[in-house]
């Protein structure tokens, strides 16, 4: 479980510029997110952790909405892709 609360601290860390888009777009970008932290993690969280990831994802794109919604918009279908957009983008 500690690996996926380092997870959810990194998406809330590593997003840095506001922007106002709707909720659904957040949502799909989280469930991205979500597929992709189970991917790499390989296991299926929890009903709680499973929460946890999608509750922090949806607070962290909430606050940096355009920073979220350009890395998911970029990365097509790779993983790999959505998580180097967004530690990149926590770097500038």
């Amino acid at each position: 479980m500690k690996h996926w609360k380092v997870t959810i601290l990194f998406v809330a860390a590593v997003l840095a510029a506001p922007v106002y888009l709707s909720a659904k777009d957040c949502k799909s970008a989280c469930d991205k997110f979500v597929s992709c932290t189970v991917a790499q993690h390989k296991r299926q969280p929890t009903a709680e952790e499973n929460k946890k990831l999608l509750g922090g994802c949806m607070q962290s794109c909430a606050r940096h909405t355009q920073a979220v919604l350009a890395c998911y918009a970029k990365s097509a279908n790779s993983c790999g892709a959505y998580w180097s957009c967004i530690s990149a983008a926590y770097k500038k």
